[in-house]
């Protein structure tokens, strides 16, 4: 592949393909898993001379608990519900695929008044919501103050793939991503949210 094509490769919304062939090999959930398990991936490819990927895992001992894929089982607590708001439906899979790849319960909704139903349906249930600030009938933030008179607790966070949108919606104070980003950003945002104490 070309060298701007590898520099790109684990973004979560980059593909090579058209539109309607699919999202790509979706690269961007094996980074996600093998940096999740505290490994490496490392790429060496030349354009029409073929691709070489390299994946390295810590040693894991005897008595670490495993699946039956092999993953190392991790402790933490509780599988957590997000809820993806998300227009764009190659987006939607790509991050509800990554997500789910991390131990995430997900739920989708590609605009407002299904997300507003699904969150009412499982209000108890939902511990994140992640959605982007443009959507159609009502924007990401028209959304959100609707949730907060029903759960003021809710924890959200607002993805953007504008920079205009970041001085907006800093008021909500959630954590705000800017769109396209990587999946350890994604974890990162969604780990630091699901921390705080509310």
């Amino acid at each position: 592949m070309s060298l701007d094509t590898k520099k790109r490769i684990f973004e979560p919304f980059f593909t090579t393909k058209k539109d309607g062939e699919g999202t790509g090999l979706g690269l961007s959930s094996v980074y996600g898993i093998i940096t999740q398990q505290d490994g490496f991936i490392e790429v060496i490819s030349e354009l029409n001379n073929g691709t070489t990927f390299y994946m390295i895992f810590p040693v894991v001992s005897d008595n670490s608990p495993i699946d039956n894929n092999g993953m190392i089982i991790e402790n933490k607590g509780s599988i957590k519900k997000i809820l993806i708001v998300e227009d764009d439906k190659n987006v939607r899979a790509v991050v509800s695929k990554l997500l789910s790849s991390l131990g995430y319960d997900i739920l989708e909704a590609k605009d407002p008044d299904i997300a507003f139903s699904l969150f009412n349906n499982s209000i108890n249930e939902i511990d994140l919501v992640l959605t982007d600030v443009m959507l159609p009938i009502r924007t990401g933030p028209e959304f959100v103050k609707q949730i907060l008179e029903i759960k003021p607790d809710i924890r959200v966070i607002f993805m953007t793939g504008y920079s205009s949108d970041i001085s907006k919606i800093h008021k909500f104070g959630f954590e705000i991503i800017e769109k396209p980003f990587t999946p350890v950003t994604l974890e990162a945002a969604i780990s630091k949210t699901l921390a705080i104490n509310k």
